[in-house]
């Protein structure tokens, strides 16, 4: 299922892991004012340093992709194909 929100980047939540593939899975966490919803997105090498430090500096962002449960945490996450600054 698709789900778009809109939130703030919890602070210190930004991670970041290298996959086999040689391609980055980024996540963060974001709070749109009711809950805190788990965010990933994947990312080629040479995009990851540009996109994390934009999202170290975004007061705020609006997000879409596919919503689903997380089979490592169980837990409701959204799978980033879009990523605004706000």
């Amino acid at each position: 299922d698709m789900a778009a929100i809109s939130g703030e980047i919890l602070s210190g939540t930004i991670e970041e892991r290298e996959l086999k593939s040689g391609k980055f899975l980024v996540s963060f966490n974001v709070y749109d004012g009711t809950s805190t919803i788990s965010c990933k997105i994947f990312l080629k090498p040479e995009e990851k340093a540009k996109v994390i430090e934009r999202l170290n500096k975004a007061k705020g962002v609006k997000l879409e992709g596919k919503s689903g449960i997380s089979n490592f945490t169980h837990e409701l996450e959204i799978m980033a194909n879009v990523v605004i600054e706000t």
